[in-house]
């Protein structure tokens, strides 16, 4: 429960994106794994297909950090592994520690209260006038990042969609529908595009699990129409900045705000209408058969119309899929519509085509974990300063290859064998909520196949530990009681953990001397150099301290300490062009304007579309020079 809140917590700091904040949680999840082998180890695992999804993803972490021996970046290669042990961790925690009695099912009840309350939260700051919410008219908070944001949120709606779909207390019911189109609208008024497919693959989830598929499945219609009816008001902040005036007022938000709140209510009565209906009818009565009847037959008119409406709408197919085409390659991002969602335009053409030509060039181990930004900045085809692919698939193929893309493969292989071969044991109750909290571990992956999220473990984290819990729910409770495992086994979990508690730990306390030496700059260099050298000490392969010594001795008028700092960083990540502009920086602040262009073209082939390293590498920064 601890951890859940503090996931929860973490989305008010960037989603928990910076070592900073997830480091602590990860440090904290990963020795209760450790002491729990220690102790004799935890519950059993359950079958295969569990052992299956648990090596996937320990496989595909391990492997993340060994990438760091042919990673340009050994030190990002080392962070992004240390965040792939956290969310092994986070998927491990509530398969091996929680018992699967009602304990479990309050944990995932309590999780998806959490996600709720933050809806709820946000709901009110929109009331009273928060305008730090918005950013160019889309819904930013509480992550910091607007698809984050779309993704926190679309993770609570399957499962309140299942709460709303069956249940004796009505009120609970028609409250559980309100929140989810609550969760909805907010996702909504992000206009992040990537939710549409992370809801989708939840569908496919939720919808192919059940149980009560055809009640889930017209709620879920009914929540869009929802949204489709109210959309003019909850797109007010959108359309004041899209449409021309390049301003949200606060009357615009609040004009959203009072329509989602607005929705909710209308929900609460819709969602209490079809559970008092819905409750009169009796199981096997002539009554319940045609409404199943009358329901099925609606659902399949909806596809219909849908598909036929739609076809109307776009005309020629094929004319529209080669629009489409040209409007995703054309590297710009295009405003046309009323919103974002028919939009395609944007750099992932460009991003994805860089990330697999790196796969083509490196297809068994890839080019390392966090390698891809340099392959992106020598190759791209537009000016975005990017560092990800965005999409999980791109990003995994081109720095982990094959190996990496195998690894992962198994984990959810393994998670949907889990869930396929145990689903008949398990009752139907707990189906309910196992579903729900499977969709969000599915709407993750769907979000993050077109998006970066798996860099961003706050909300990632949620997603993972959903799915972890829904794996949890449906393993036998008859296996659930602890076991102690075998000696030889324990000492090698368990050494394999201390190693990874340290890889963490080590990596945070090295982060924090970093903070502390930016934190000394103005005040004392030599507070800085030291706090620099204690960080270089705990992380010998990164680069970041040894700018920080750099900038110490320059300040203490010591050149050629501060040049040989960075030469030093220069050949711990060789193929680093930051590095090389920096020194271009050291040599411009000196007036050896000859030597910084040298330094500044030798970065500059290494990102040749930067329009700034152009003007450098013909100035050599003089501010005389016109270039």
């Amino acid at each position: 429960m601890f951890v859940i809140v503090l996931l929860l917590l973490a989305t008010v700091y960037h989603g928990a994106f910076y070592l900073r904040d997830w480091g602590p949680p990860a440090v904290l999840v990963l020795g209760t794994l450790l002491a729990l082998q220690i102790a004799g180890g935890g519950l059993p695992l359950g079958g295969r297909w569990t052992k299956v999804m648990l090596a996937g993803i320990w496989g595909f972490a391990a492997w993340a950090l060994l990438s760091a021996l042919w990673s340009t970046s050994p030190s990002a290669a080392w962070e992004g592994g240390a965040r792939d042990l956290f969310y092994a961790a986070l998927v491990t925690v509530p398969i091996v520690l929680v018992p699967r009695g009602r304990v479990i099912e309050v944990l995932g009840l309590g999780l998806v209260a959490g996600i709720a309350a933050l809806a709820l939260l946000t709901l009110v700051r929109m009331l009273i006038g928060d305008d730090g919410l918005f950013l160019a008219g889309r819904l930013d908070a509480p992550v910091g990042y607007r698809n984050a944001t779309a993704l926190l949120f679309a993770l609570g709606v399957w499962p309140l969609l299942a709460l709303a779909a069956r249940g004796e207390k009505r009120a609970f019911r028609a409250a559980a529908f309100s929140l989810a189109v609550l969760c909805l609208a907010l996702a909504f008024l992000t206009q992040s595009r990537g939710i549409v497919i992370g809801l989708g693959v939840g569908a496919v989830v939720a919808l192919g699990l059940g149980p009560e598929r055809i009640r889930r499945a017209w709620l879920g219609v009914l929540a869009v129409v929802l949204i489709a009816i109210f959309s003019s008001g909850l797109l007010t902040p959108y359309n004041a900045f899209d449409g021309g005036q390049g301003v949200v007022q606060d009357g615009d938000i609040s004009r959203a705000a009072w329509t989602t709140l607005l929705l909710m209510v209308v929900a609460f009565g819709v969602g209490l209408a079809i559970a008092l209906v819905d409750n009169g009818l009796r199981t096997g009565s002539e009554g319940i058969r045609v409404a199943r009847l009358a329901a099925r037959a609606g659902l399949v008119l909806i596809v219909i119309v849908g598909i036929v409406g739609g076809l109307m709408v776009v005309g020629n197919p094929v004319s529209e899929a080669r629009q489409k085409w040209d409007e995703f390659t054309a590297n710009e991002t295009i405003a046309t519509g009323a919103t974002r969602y028919a939009n395609v335009s944007g750099q992932r053409y460009d991003l994805w085509r860089v990330s697999l030509n790196a796969f083509a060039d490196n297809p068994i181990t890839g080019v390392g974990e966090a390698s891809y930004p340099f392959e992106y900045y020598g190759h791209r085809n537009n000016d975005r300063n990017l560092d990800d692919p965005h999409g999980l698939p791109f990003q995994v193929l081109s720095e982990l290859g094959l190996v990496g893309a195998i690894l992962m493969g198994a984990f959810l292989v393994g998670a949907i064998g889990v869930l396929v071969t145990r689903w008949r044991h398990v009752p139907q109750p707990r189906q309910r909520l196992a579903s729900g909290l499977a969709a969000s571990g599915a709407v993750l992956i769907g979000q993050s196949m077109v998006d970066w999220m798996w860099r961003i473990p706050g909300v990632t984290g949620l997603g993972l530990l959903c799915l972890g819990i829904g794996v949890a729910l449906v393993l036998d409770p008859a296996t659930a009681p602890s076991r102690r495992l075998p000696a030889a086994w324990r000492a090698v979990t368990a050494g394999a953990l201390a190693i990874a508690v340290v890889a963490v730990a080590v990596l945070y306390l090295s982060d924090f001397y970093v903070r502390q030496a930016r934190a000394d700059a103005a005040d004392s260099p030599a507070k800085q150099l030291s706090a620099a050298r204690t960080a270089s000490k705990l992380n010998p392969v990164s680069v970041v301290p040894w700018y920080l010594m750099a900038s110490a001795h320059e300040s203490d008028g010591q050149l050629a300490e501060a040049r040989s700092d960075l030469l030093k960083a220069l050949d711990k990540e060789p193929g680093n062009f930051a590095t090389m502009g920096v020194i271009g920086d050291f040599y411009a602040r000196q007036g050896r304007y000859r030597a910084a262009r040298y330094w500044y073209g030798r970065a500059l082939k290494l990102n040749p579309v930067d329009v700034g390293l152009q003007q450098l590498a013909k100035t050599g920064g003089d501010p005389k020079a016109t270039g």
